[in-house]
């Protein structure tokens, strides 16, 4: 447990604490740190921490153009402040855990049907788990996996499987000398490949295969953290061309972590990160893109800052790191969550903080290393308008006329029964002014809005001018 506290809890936890914190003063998603999923319809989907309706998670749907909509609210019963991104399996459904809420508030694990209703699969109790961080996977088997930092019989995590049918069983039980605490999610398999960020011979986490066949578990490799060998193995593992592939968040030749190849004992260090040179602390699973495999870091990037800011880079199989952007706050403050390389041959990340509202981003890299924010987290709700009165009550076209009501600083149009216009002036959130368009008709005025319309209880009378039907005589000299 102190390697935990020392690491990954200080970094991880305590920002989603933060976030969670924060997200009191926002009405929108707020924070998300996890690997984005494409899905079958070529969405993006992922969670946020906090935010929601009830300010304990939500599920987003993203499209590659940066339009977002909340799916799902967590409401605690149905879990609450997700951590991991979803999964999509074989049978088109959406799958997840949650590290609180449920019927113990423990975490669940949770499914998602195509029209955006969750299930809950099963609520934690503490000996069988308790809350899970990791996403789940989808084996070979059909079944789905994962695993809990906490619970078990000794309180050090679990290794867990729901098969087809929704029922759940606990695998395995971490005991600290096998490993304690797995963060990370599983690699797809048999065995299962992961890692934990605690236990083994000195206490700083190690890789661990579980084979589904025998239920036994196995040590690869217990982390040191020195002579060059990594400490708190925080991320999941990756497939590369030539093996597997992770990170270490401390360890290695300069303390800032590693990348690690597992040859299946014994882990390869391939490069030690070092501050303000090339990234510190990499928390985040390695994704295979353009020829390499590709990270982030939480700090030490080469910015002139005494930390350094944090990096996304780009590691090959002999180790070379280069950076290949330096997070600055508006695309993103710090991406702790993996990377994905969607259809579009573009990167995607979330990151926690920066963006427009401070809440974070999700995160679009190009190929060169162009990084924008696609989207940013934390935007105050638009509510519909509501239009409680006008003056004058008549008027002929052209009149100006004063509309009192709420939620007016996003209006777009304002409408006079049959003719809209845009020609008008928001004199403050509750007030606007306009001229009757030409064209209109006796009836209800109309506000709209990005969230709606807004309706006026009375009509607004639209008088008609004088009208000329005839003259006499038809002409004459002047003063005639």
């Amino acid at each position: 447990m102190a390697t935990t506290v020392r690491g990954f809890l200080r970094v991880t936890l305590a920002a989603l604490a933060v976030a969670f914190l924060n997200s009191a003063s926002a009405t929108a998603q707020t924070y998300a740190s996890v690997r984005l999923l494409q899905a079958n319809d070529g969405y993006l989907y992922g969670t946020t921490y906090s935010g929601g309706a009830d300010g304990l998670g939500s599920v987003f749907r993203l499209d590659l153009d940066g339009n977002a909509a909340t799916l799902h609210s967590f409401g605690d019963i149905d879990g609450a402040n997700p951590a991991a991104g979803l999964i999509q399996a074989t049978d088109g459904f959406f799958y997840g855990t949650t590290t609180a809420g449920g019927t113990h508030n423990r975490g669940v694990v949770f499914r998602m049907d195509p029209s955006f209703h969750v299930t809950v699969m099963h609520s934690f109790e503490g000996p069988d788990g308790a809350s899970p961080y990791a996403p789940v996977v989808q084996s070979f088997d059909g079944n789905i996996y994962g695993t809990t930092p906490y619970g078990g019989a000794a309180d050090l995590g679990t290794i867990f499987r729901i098969d087809p049918a929704g029922e759940f069983t606990s695998l395995h039980s971490f005991d600290d000398e096998g490993g304690a605490m797995p963060f990370g999610g599983l690699l797809d398999g048999n065995p299962l490949i992961g890692t934990t960020v605690a236990g083994g011979s000195d206490g700083r986490g190690i890789v661990f295969a579980y084979d589904t066949s025998s239920g036994t578990l196995d040590t690869y490799h217990s982390f040191l953290g020195y002579y060059g060998d990594g400490d708190l193995p925080v991320a999941g593992l990756t497939y590369g061309s030539d093996g597997i592939y992770g990170v270490t968040q401390f360890g290695g030749e300069y303390g800032c972590g590693t990348v690690f190849r597992v040859d299946f004992s014994p882990v390869i260090t391939i490069h030690s990160f070092e501050r303000t040179v090339d990234g510190c602390e990499p928390t985040a699973d390695l994704v295979v893109a353009y020829g390499g495999l590709y990270g982030t870091t939480l700090s030490g990037g080469p910015n002139g800052t005494p930390d350094g800011a944090p990096t996304m880079f780009r590691v090959d199989e002999s180790g070379a790191v280069t950076t290949v952007h330096i997070f600055e706050g508006p695309e993103g403050g710090t991406p702790s969550g993996p990377l994905l390389l969607a259809s579009d041959g573009n990167l995607y990340g979330t990151a926690t903080g920066g963006g427009a509202y401070g809440y974070g981003t999700v995160f679009r890299t190009e190929p060169s290393g162009d990084t924008i924010a696609l989207y940013s987290f934390g935007a105050p709700e638009v509510l519909p308008p509501t239009v409680t009165g006008f003056t004058p009550g008549s008027g002929v076209p052209g009149t100006t006329v004063v509309i009192t009501g709420t939620n007016f600083d996003a209006a777009s149009v304002v409408a006079f029964k049959t003719a809209s216009t845009i020609a008008f002036t928001i004199d403050s959130p509750t007030q606007i002014t306009v001229n009757v368009p030409s064209g209109a008709t006796t009836g209800k005025i109309k506000v709209t809005n990005a969230a709606g319309d807004g309706f006026s209880a009375t009509d607004f009378t639209v008088l008609s001018g004088p009208t000329i039907t005839s003259f006499t005589p038809t002409a004459g000299p002047v003063t005639t």
